[in-house]
């Protein structure tokens, strides 16, 4: 492209384009209702093509337009009429979809660069626009190969941290309204040499951008069950990846990790997101079906936020639900939301299967989930995640406060629960 525009004088944008939640419509769907989709979305570029646009699909999900400036156009408009033009809705033989894209761009005429070096800026930008809420487009400036260097730093320190067990666990504890702890859910934690605490948020991404997803659930399945041994009458809380779940070993692989670490499975509850359902339905009942033979029980995560929980209750061996978050939230300020969390509450027990609540930061909330028959919580309002010497004082505190109360107090109950 380079050598083309030093020939003629032309300046030339091109656009990468890579479809939002894809992934999800395929896995979900299958790759027939994946492929068709592709066909549409092809179709849709084509018609924004003219004789100084060339369209092409450079593999998966991912499109390119080459867009020759010389008549005087914008690259960003032709980039703003693709994202509008592919999230309109799709109608595909499952119904109308909504997807949306990203766009990255790089413009020929800011430096001379090689066809390969053109199409790396316009990924690099593409990556920032995907990184940035997506549905939108990003130009390509030399600030985000800086930003770009950093995060690949950042990825190769975490491999290094993994392989030297640097990371570090907390655990949030479980509780009944009457503060007795049930359960703790294990989270990993990072503290950067230099950058100090990095968030799970960003580097369980990068942990699978990187390849190092099973490295780091292996870790945090190892260091967990080590720690259960301290509260042997106490359940963890582990979460598995959709992708570690997709390995043919990871059954023997989780039941070797805990029996290295001298626990037992029964003190080890894997929870799950419903991405995982996602996949080849035979496959993920075949493994959830081994982990239950093993001793391990099986937690549904942030449970009325995906497509068709209730078939998941039916189909597949879930033992407990974790209400998500955005449920608890709207108790109070939603008039539907008191019912649609009882009715939840209600279904989890006609499943016989248990039930708790994630996320619960004040009284009312906790008061109001109490009065729907939530009997179990976790969030803020009984204690923020814990490092493992911690929890047991947390425990002894709560035991000490049992014993303590002859009528407890329901409105005054979760404020006294509060760790310090």
């Amino acid at each position: 492209m380079s050598v083309i525009a030093k020939q003629t004088g032309r300046s030339y944008a091109l656009h990468c384009i890579d479809l939002d939640r894809f992934k999800e419509l395929n896995d979900t769907h299958g790759h027939q209702v994946g492929d068709e989709l592709l066909k549409l979305v092809a179709e849709r570029l084509n018609n924004l093509r003219s004789e100084n646009v060339v369209c092409a699909r450079l593999g998966g999900d991912e499109f390119a337009l080459l867009q020759n400036l010389e008549q005087g156009e914008s690259a960003a408009v032709l980039a703003q009429a693709v994202i509008a033009e592919l999230s309109k809705p799709f109608e595909l033989s499952i119904g109308p979809k909504t997807l949306g894209c990203s766009v990255g761009t790089a413009l020929s005429e800011e430096s001379s660069c090689e066809p390969l070096e053109m199409l790396r800026r316009a990924d690099t930008a593409l990556y920032r626009a995907k990184n940035e809420g997506r549905s939108c487009y990003r130009l390509y400036d030399a600030e985000m190969d800086k930003v770009l260097l950093s995060m690949r730093r950042l990825k190769e320190d975490l491999r290094a941290d993994l392989a030297a067990g640097a990371l570090t666990m907390v655990y949030q504890p479980q509780v009944r309204l009457s503060g007795e702890v049930v359960g703790l859910e294990a989270l990993v934690r990072w503290t950067h040499a230099e950058q100090g605490p990095i968030s799970p948020a960003v580097f369980v991404p990068f942990a699978e951008e990187a390849g190092l997803i099973r490295a780091l659930g292996e870790f945090t399945l190892r260091q967990a069950a080590t720690d259960s041994l301290r509260w042997p009458h106490l359940k963890i809380a582990v979460n598995i990846s959709a992708t570690q779940l997709q390995e043919p070993s990871f059954v023997e692989q989780a039941k070797r990790i805990v029996e290295e670490a001298g626990a037992s499975p029964r003190n080890i509850e894997i929870e799950l997101t419903e991405g995982v359902f996602f996949r080849d339905e035979h496959e993920t009942r075949a493994t959830l079906d081994a982990l239950h033979e093993a001793g391990f029980s099986i937690a549904l995560d942030d449970f009325g936020t995906g497509y068709s929980s209730l078939s998941y209750l039916q189909r597949f061996p879930v033992d407990k639900i974790k209400i998500d978050r955005s449920f608890v939230t709207a108790l109070g300020q939603d008039p539907k939301a008191d019912a649609l969390f009882t009715a939840i509450v209600k279904l989890a027990g006609a499943l016989e299967m248990r039930v708790i609540a994630e996320g619960v930061e004040t009284n009312e909330q906790w008061l109001r989930l109490t009065r729907a028959g939530c009997p179990k919580i976790q969030g803020y309002i009984a204690s923020r995640p814990l490092n493992a010497d911690s929890v047991q004082t947390f425990i002894d505190r709560a035991r000490t406060r049992n014993q303590s109360d002859v009528e407890p107090n329901l409105s005054l109950e979760p404020s006294r629960l509060t760790a310090t």
